[in-house]
């Protein structure tokens, strides 16, 4: 458990470090659209491409905190599915009742 936490804060962190110089790029090459200049466009198109792969917020991967699952999990509560039944059936949540059909 402790490897998956680890390392999706490794990646959170490379993300937040990454995330302000790729949101000046962005800006400043739709500034450069409306002023149609293509050389500084390619440019800045060029270093914004050459960024990391993994500088982007959708290749981080929502882990539960207690199992490491990485599927089926809840953002609210960070827990998967299963832990979120056995907690809900024991009472730590309240208001939540079990459902059947």
């Amino acid at each position: 458990m402790l490897k998956f936490s680890a390392k999706e804060n490794k990646l959170r962190e490379k993300l937040y470090r990454n995330e302000i110089q790729n949101q000046v790029f962005q800006t400043v090459k739709t500034m450069l659209v409306k002023l149609k200049s293509k050389n500084l466009r390619h440019y800045l198109q060029h270093i914004t491409n050459k960024s990391a792969k993994s500088s982007s917020f959708t290749r981080t991967r929502t882990i539960c905190i207690l199992t490491g699952r990485s599927r089926s999990v809840y953002r609210f509560f960070r827990l998967s599915r299963i832990k979120i039944r056995e907690y809900a059936n024991a009472g730590y949540f309240t208001g939540v009742a079990k459902s059947s059909w």
